[in-house]
């Protein structure tokens, strides 16, 4: 498949004009390949995650995260460079979907929603239409189906989630069926 049309499939999901304005959404690093059969999608283009890809046969590589919000020139050896170097060796192009693909109210942001069984959503800070029932924005708020207590909100999040570090700050309400994220 051409990298161009790679590239328009994710912004199908991941429109560009949909990310935040401090962002770098889009291509990180071009390439002069144009055709691409193994595809690799990581979080964060690391060292270790681009490697991973390369060593799979990844011929495009799709972030989450962007390379960096703000490039810089060749200075120093850091995990920055690492990963142009790898990228520009192998002739892979990387592209990054991070706010542009956070925004999409059917996206990354309503798994957590449909795993908590969620109703009456809605987008805690539009930005612009969406593809579906919701609005594009940041975050999401939806009703439980019935009232818990703090501890029993807990136990839910912890089947999905990590909450090694989580904190509780202010008072406690007695029962919760709003949560927002």
């Amino acid at each position: 498949m051409h990298i161009a049309e790679i590239i328009s499939i994710i912004e199908q999901m991941a429109p560009l004009q949909g990310a935040a304005s401090w962002d770098v959404s889009g291509l990180q690093v071009a390439a002069h390949r144009t055709d691409a059969t193994r595809l690799a999608v990581c979080l964060d283009p690391s060292p270790a995650s681009v490697s991973s890809a390369l060593e799979l046969g990844a011929q495009c590589i799709l972030s989450h995260h962007p390379l960096a919000l703000k490039p810089s020139l060749p200075n120093r050896i850091d995990h920055y460079h690492e990963v142009l170097r790898l990228l520009l060796t192998n002739d892979v192009p990387l592209y990054a979907a991070h706010t542009s693909l956070d925004v999409n109210s059917d996206g990354p942001v309503s798994w957590l929603a449909r795993e908590l069984h969620l109703d009456n959503l809605a987008v805690l800070e539009p930005t612009g239409p969406g593809t579906g029932d919701l609005p594009h924005g940041f975050g999401l708020a939806g009703d439980l189906a019935e009232p818990v207590d703090l501890r029993q909100l807990a136990g839910m999040l912890a089947a999905h989630i990590d909450l090694s570090t989580a904190t509780v700050s202010g008072p406690c309400p007695e029962s919760i069926r709003r949560v927002a994220y």
